[in-house]
């Protein structure tokens, strides 16, 4: 059984499914998802049911059954031996400690998963049925399908801009930062070079900052609709737009991956998080990468 503990905003809820879900795919064995953080989480709710996943929530036994053998160290002395030649343990906490794909945990099909597994590597290999499962279980209301429709028949450039705690947390202001002016203005200058007539549709959680501070000339729709519990909306939004201009945010980056259009451009910040100045697996190798501080 695989087993992924799901917490933080949406974004990162569906890289924790995604890597269990293709584990769980290719071994062939069940996986199920441990919500009991999200219970006490605040900042956001679990959301991941606003898309055609597979749901099955993990009872309190089964989760306590792998954190029995919770420690780091154990993680990491199994991953030596089995670098030695010995064979994997039967049952494993596995607790993700690098950014860096790690192809060990990929290997694995009785699991626990403690982690963000912020890369596309995790689960490229089954992009068909990542795109299926995050696909929208709730119908859009009238507001959102207007906007889908003009979004489906424009030249559509979907902009993200993050603000909320990366601003306000001083913690998470110093680990994330945010993306500068000059890099969305850059940004806008690269898809004005490529795409004829664009229209921009510019989503925040800050939407009267960016209005007041961003400033270009092209056609332009600020998408202020939706609410922090009706965020999915917004991603279906992203998604279908023809190219994309994400923040150093998960959020925007599952808009611009879900993307099905052959020819998008997707430009997204350099620099993801002030921390750690290697970080480039979570970008796929075709996306644009500017300078963004």
């Amino acid at each position: 059984m695989i087993i992924t503990n799901v917490y933080g905003g949406l974004g990162n809820q569906m890289f924790q499914y995604a890597i269990a879900r293709r584990i769980a795919y290719e071994n062939n064995v069940e996986f199920k998802l441990d919500i009991s953080k999200m219970k006490s989480y605040e900042l956001r709710d679990f959301l991941l049911n606003s898309f055609n996943i597979k749901n099955d929530i993990a009872t309190e036994n089964e989760i306590a059954n792998y954190k029995k053998i919770k420690n780091k160290y154990f993680t990491k002395l199994e991953k030596i031996l089995h670098e030695l030649g010995f064979p994997k343990f039967n049952k494993t906490y596995y607790e993700k400690q690098e950014f860096s794909f790690d192809q060990y945990i990929t290997t694995l099909s009785d699991v626990y998963l403690e982690g963000y597994w912020q890369s596309p590597q995790y689960f490229d290999s089954i992009r068909e049925i990542i795109l299926n499962d995050f696909s929208l279980s709730i119908k859009l209301d009238k507001e959102n399908q207007k906007i889908l429709n003009q979004i489906q028949n424009t030249n559509s450039i979907s902009l993200h801009i993050r603000r909320g705690d990366y601003v306000n947390n001083p913690y998470t202001n110093k680990i994330h930062g945010t993306c500068s002016l000059s890099y969305y203005q850059k940004a806008i200058e690269q898809i004005n070079s490529k795409v004829s007539n664009p229209v921009y549709y510019i989503f925040s959680d800050d939407i009267d900052w960016v209005k007041a501070n961003l400033k270009f000339d092209n056609v332009k729709i600020f998408v202020d609709i939706n609410t922090g519990e009706t965020c999915y909306f917004d991603m279906e939004l992203m998604k279908n737009c023809k190219h994309n201009i994400i923040a150093n945010s998960t959020f925007s980056w599952w808009g611009a991956w879900l993307n099905e259009n052959e020819n998008r451009l997707i430009i997204a910040p350099k620099k993801w998080i002030n921390t750690h100045s290697f970080f480039d697996e979570l970008l796929p190798k075709e996306w644009i990468k500017l300078e963004n501080k």
